[in-house]
Formats: C-alpha cells, structure tokens, sequence
C-alpha cells in the first residue's frame, strides 16, 4: 500500500483505517473490516482521469455519465475492484464500504456508512465542522451521515460540482426520518 500512494494519501488512508475501526466497535460493526476498507478505499484516488477511464473500460466496470464527467468518482468502484483483484479481498462488505466510500446512497450497511463518515471525519481533515461531524457519527451513524452528506452537499455547491443522484435521494430520506437538515 505504501508504495502505491504519496506519503499524505498514505497517513490519510491509516487515519481513515483507525477511525473507522473506532467508529465500527462504538456502534457493534465489523471494526477489522471497517480498519481495512479504511485503509484500502483510497487505493486509487491519486489516479488521473484518463487512468481511471482506462482501467473501467479495460476491466468491465460500468461508467455513468455523471463518472464520464467526473472520472474522480471512479476511485471509489476501482478500489474495490484492485482489493478484490490484487489484495484477495473477496468479503463483499469490506469491497461494499471501499466501492461506496466517496457517494452516498440509499440501503447503504453499517459498515458503508462506518467507512463513509470516517472517511470526512479523520483527525487529519482540518474543516471546521470536523469534530461536529465526529460527535454526530458516535451518537448515531444517520445523524453522522446526514451531517456529513449536509457538509458535502456545501462543498460541491461552493465548487459548483453537482451531487449524485443516489446521494441526494439518500439526503431526502434521511432529513425526512430525522425530520430536520443537519
């Protein structure tokens, strides 16, 4: 793994790893899977995007249009293709959190959301709304996940980026449950 990243993306991925093995054991997931999805989700984040589209085609993995526009997105289902593939991880929801880190949607497992969260929430992330967003997953990993789909919905607007379908229809769901927006 080393190798394969930078050393900032390599300190992320354990900080993700430890936090998501923390947030897992809180709220009874599979902590020794949330720490290696945690450490394997970002296997190919530092990817560029005709490396992303190459290794989607080449390899049979579907590409939306929104992934076309945005091949980032990508890093995600390639990740868990290279865990599967390179790493012998055959655990479907250890490959479901790595595939289901980077976009949100409705039916997302413990685990998924364990791996999510952790991922916007890790000490190495210096927003200002960290530590909320870190309060909020422990006391519930849906307040967790609506605050943190709320903090990600401001960041793609400032950047004029537009949210995942699936993404969106998962906010709605959850803003109705908690009958309030984070």
């Amino acid at each position: 793994m080393r190798s394969r990243l930078t050393r900032e993306r390599y300190r992320h991925c354990v900080s993700v790893a430890r936090a998501a093995e923390k947030l897992a054991a809180h709220h009874g997931a599979p902590a020794l899977k949330a720490r290696i999805a945690g450490v394997l989700h970002d296997i190919a984040r530092q990817w560029t995007s005709a490396e992303l589209l190459a290794y989607a085609d080449s390899h049979g993995l579907p590409v939306t249009t929104v992934e076309r526009t945005y091949p980032v997105l990508l890093h995600a289902a390639i990740g868990a293709d290279i865990a599967r593939r390179e790493f012998a991880i055959d655990d479907p929801d250890i490959l479901g959190a790595i595939a289901r880190h980077t976009v949100a949607v409705p039916g997302m497992s413990s685990l998924e959301k364990v791996v999510y969260e952790a991922d916007t929430f890790e000490p190495g992330r210096s927003f200002a709304d960290r530590e909320r967003l870190e309060m909020l997953a422990y006391a519930s990993l849906d307040a967790g996940l609506l605050a943190c789909i709320s903090s990600s919905i401001q960041y793609l607007n400032g950047r004029h980026i537009p949210l995942a379908a699936e993404t969106l229809a998962l906010y709605d769901e959850l803003v109705k449950s908690h009958d309030r927006t984070a």
